[in-house]
């Protein structure tokens, strides 16, 4: 992926010379957020404990039931397809009255 420095670079160049852009008043942050396992399906790594056993939680801990892995298949259509969401954020220092600045941003 391109770094921070190439988005605005590119930015700059796709402004207007008008827009009066410095690339000290651009400033990108790239974000990812994951549920704590990157692009890895976290529920593949708990284990479930059918209904019908619940009742059983309440054992001795020699005689409590235990859980199982589910199939992804088993499941699959109830959980995200990605686990991992990337997004880029820009922020401009200077105050944009007319909003032109903000427009192009969101353009690029």
């Amino acid at each position: 992926g391109m770094d921070e420095k190439k988005i605005v670079q590119d930015i700059l160049e796709l402004s207007d010379s008008y827009m009066n852009l410095s690339s000290s008043d651009i400033i990108v942050d790239k974000m990812k957020i994951h549920f704590g396992m990157k692009e890895e399906n976290p529920v593949s790594h708990m284990r479930f404990l059918p209904k019908s056993l619940l009742i059983k939680t309440r054992n001795k801990p020699e005689d409590l039931p235990v859980a199982i892995k589910v199939n992804e298949s088993d499941y699959e259509c109830d959980t995200s397809k990605s686990y991992c969401q990337k997004s880029i954020r820009v922020f401009y220092k200077q105050l944009d009255d007319d909003g032109i600045i903000t427009k192009h941003l969101k353009d690029c």
